[in-house]
């Protein structure tokens, strides 16, 4: 049996989308019949939750916490200072243990954050490199040494490759272009919207239109203003109430303070993620209201499968990165950032019969080549990596 040996430094669970990408990744290749190993170094964690419990998984794969000093926790400890400690005794701890074993000469290594990637190329491991988000403005060294060394480098799409290969010389049979996934059977769930609404508390009588996700990226807007401001152009719809469903927590007050008077306006903070498949499953229609910046250049949203999954009706910001998943026949698009336009389209919804199962059935047809265990499947089938 094929062993691969994942790498993280960072702090598992987290809220952020890359830990569930992450731990569904390692589910996905020990489907395949792969040993899979998780190694993370600790940090010091306010979700307290187990790694598998937290995220749904199966124990299919093996979770290793590495030694480190995380001085984060302690409040008095200078942050910058703390940032340095933490990723030197992790780094040094990932080194040590990797040098002490011994693994089968065929075992893959693989990594996503520059860290672990730089420690593995170090090391000379040859790993395969997975990177999302690509936002270097010119060639960086050590970024150079981790392209040299990777065994393959994974993209998470076709923007992401584009601008790593404007900065260094790849060929094209060492890069695989793999789009995020979805965990099918887990949005495929038993109860029906109106159970959904009963267990989560939810207006019964209503249509609501709904916001899933992190309401910031990087310490930039997603475009859940967007959404705001074309919610309260439709004051007209009387039983209609907008879900903004995410966090983190400290941002939402910000929002709640500056939409208080909006009526049917739901800010719900972060929610456990064994819940989305219900709020999903409650949810009239979604809106990934994205903005026209370089996270949209390279993104490959994961809440995108996962409304896919889900079958919701999706209406979503006009960009070329997402019509690489949505079509005009699974989603409506408006003009991005256009608050007038999206009011329209969420009108349109209500209004037009039919449309709402049409895009519904097709959405959930479609989400069925976006799966992980595919992904995990391009990715160590691809030129006999497996």
């Amino acid at each position: 049996m094929t062993k691969l040996v994942y790498i993280f430094n960072g702090r598992l669970p987290t809220e952020k989308a890359h830990g569930l990408q992450i731990v569904k990744m390692c589910e996905a290749f020990a489907d395949l019949g792969i040993q899979v190993d998780l190694l993370i170094p600790f940090r010091s964690n306010s979700l307290r939750e187990d790694i598998f419990e937290y995220y749904s998984v199966r124990r299919n794969f093996n979770v290793k916490t590495l030694g480190a000093i995380d001085p984060m926790q302690f409040k008095w400890f200078p942050e910058r200072l703390a940032f340095w400690v933490q990723s030197f005794t992790s780094g040094v701890s990932i080194i040590l243990y990797l040098l002490t074993r011994r693994y089968p000469e065929d075992t893959i290594f693989y990594a996503r954050d520059y860290v672990s990637l730089f420690i593995l190329s170090f090391l000379k491991l040859n790993p395969i490199s997975e990177i999302h988000d690509y936002r270097f403005l010119e060639p960086r060294r050590f970024f150079s040494f981790i392209v040299k060394r990777a065994r393959k480098i994974v993209v998470n799409s076709e923007g992401t490759l584009k601008l790593v290969k404007a900065h260094y010389k790849i060929y094209d049979g060492k890069t695989i272009v793999a789009s995020n996934g979805v965990d099918l059977d887990f949005f495929n769930i038993p109860e029906t919207c109106e159970e959904s609404r009963k267990l989560l508390n939810m207006p019964l009588d209503k249509k609501i239109v709904g916001y899933v996700g992190r309401l910031e990226t990087v310490g930039r807007e997603k475009g859940v203003s967007t959404l705001m401001n074309a919610f309260i152009k439709l004051n007209n719809y009387n039983n209609l109430i907008l879900y903004v469903v995410g966090g983190p927590d400290e941002l939402v007050s910000k929002y709640k303070s500056q939409y208080s008077g909006v009526e049917n306006l739901i800010l719900t903070g972060q929610v456990e993620y064994k819940k989305i498949p219900l709020y999903l499953r409650a949810i009239d229609m979604v809106v990934i209201p994205m903005l026209d910046d370089q996270h949209a250049k390279t993104t490959s949203p994961i809440k995108l499968f996962e409304f896919l999954a889900a079958g919701k009706v999706i209406i979503a910001s006009d960009l070329p990165s997402l019509k690489n998943y949505l079509n005009d026949s699974n989603a409506l698009f408006f003009k991005t950032g256009n608050i007038e336009d999206l009011a329209d389209k969420i009108g349109r919804v209500l209004s037009e019969p039919g449309l709402e199962e049409k895009l519904s059935a097709k959405a959930k047809a479609d989400s069925q080549q976006h799966s992980w265990l595919s992904r995990a499947d391009k990715i160590l089938g691809h030129r006999g990596l497996n």
